[in-house]
């Protein structure tokens, strides 16, 4: 019974929802209940909005389906979620997605097993009533209702949010007009960002909607944040050994193209290959950090400044010393965005990891972020290095 639950469990994902013209909604799919509706035995679970480090709140929720409701093959969910501001007549933005279920076996326990799959979306400051559907393919049909305040607290207060008050969108921020960068005294600098593609938390196999989430926001917020010339992004995964997304004139509009690859980060399956090579993740670091320190001798040319940005690496030794080139000419300034959570557990916390030891070779700057108001600050020390 237990296996079936874990199975199902690893089998969905969180649901990431897209915005979607509300025409296109059919019309089955209506939020006022019916008496001929076909109730869907589930138990949805909203998820407070917290100010991510991307400067925006995020909000969501679990959902649960008992098991006993399902065989065969071909299961299917549609999920609408329907977003409305109560303040201003800002209208409704509509959120859906659907999925398959896996396969499950008439003979399979199903007896106090269940789905579980979830949700995420992005809030403004402000007051919302979400309407929440769920509908299988049988024409089933679950409902929720609840009102999501997104208000900034203490400190938190000074901090900037990247999306306006009484806005929701998706994990894309599709629809969002992005804060374009204010101070007038720092130039405009070619801007690498390495992206960290892993988990928050050290425990997890695979990066969930929050993470991703996370990743993104913070990457759009920095980038509204840093006037530029040009960003070359580069999304990459030490536990792969792999560059899963390079761009070397990149765009936020093309957020959605690295929340792809990002999808693809397994970490729970590795390949035989990457297992063998103990050291593989030290020969990407070097890498990348050459490339870099190289990078006069591309079409694009060298970057000003150069930032690592993801949660803590799960690996803790040093390059060695012959890893890293003598700059071609003058070398980038580097920077070290380390994202730690005060409240997952991780035994490594604050200890240096192989990004960290990477960096001390370039003569890098690290920097742990545990709040919002912590990354505001870190991008800070950017801007005051690149004043003119």
């Amino acid at each position: 019974m237990r296996l079936i639950h874990l199975v199902l469990l690893t089998a969905l994902p969180a649901l990431t929802q897209t915005l979607v013209d509300p025409a296109k909604i059919p019309a089955l799919l209506r939020f006022d209940p019916r008496s001929d509706d076909k109730p869907l035995r589930c138990e949805i679970t909203p998820i407070k909005p917290m100010l991510n480090y991307g400067f925006f709140f995020q909000a969501g929720y679990t959902v649960s389906i008992p098991l006993t409701q399902y065989s065969g093959r071909r299961n299917r969910l549609t999920v609408v979620s329907r977003i409305t501001p109560k303040k201003g007549d800002a209208k409704p933005v509509y959120l859906a997605q659907g999925l398959f279920l896996p396969p499950i076996p008439a003979d399979a326990p199903k007896k106090d097993s269940v789905i579980e799959t979830g949700g995420n979306f992005l809030l403004g400051e402000g007051r919302y009533d979400v309407d929440w559907i769920l509908m299988d393919n049988s024409g089933r049909i679950c409902r929720k209702h609840w009102t999501a305040s997104a208000d900034l607290h203490g400190s938190s207060r000074s901090v900037k949010t990247t999306i306006p008050p009484n806005v929701a969108t998706d994990l894309s921020l599709r629809g969002v007009s992005l804060p374009t960068p204010e101070d007038e005294d720092v130039r405009k600098l070619r801007l690498t960002v390495m992206v960290h593609a892993t988990p928050l938390s050290p425990r997890r196999t695979k990066l969930r909607a929050s993470d991703e989430a996370m990743l993104l926001g913070t990457l759009s917020s920095l980038m509204g944040r840093i006037p530029t010339l040009s960003v070359r992004l580069v999304v990459f995964n030490l536990e792969q050994h792999a560059e899963i997304f390079r761009r070397d004139d990149f765009r936020l509009r093309e957020l959605d193209e690295v929340s792809e690859a990002m999808q693809k980060v397994e970490l729970g399956s590795v390949d035989y290959s990457v297992l063998k090579d103990k050291g593989g993740h030290l020969d990407l670091l070097a890498k990348l950090l050459n490339e870099e320190q190289n990078a006069g001798e591309s079409k694009r040319g060298p970057s000003d400044v150069v930032i690592f940005l993801g949660p803590m690496a799960r690996h803790l030794d040093k390059l060695p010393a012959q890893a890293i080139n003598k700059p071609i000419g003058t070398a980038p300034r580097f920077f070290y965005f380390r994202f730690e959570s005060f409240f997952r557990r991780n035994p490594n916390a604050g200890l240096p990891d192989a990004i960290n030891f990477a960096l001390k070779s370039v003569k890098g700057k690290s920097i742990v972020i545990h709040t919002p108001l912590e990354f505001s600050k870190a991008i800070d020390q950017v801007l005051k290095s690149n004043r003119s």
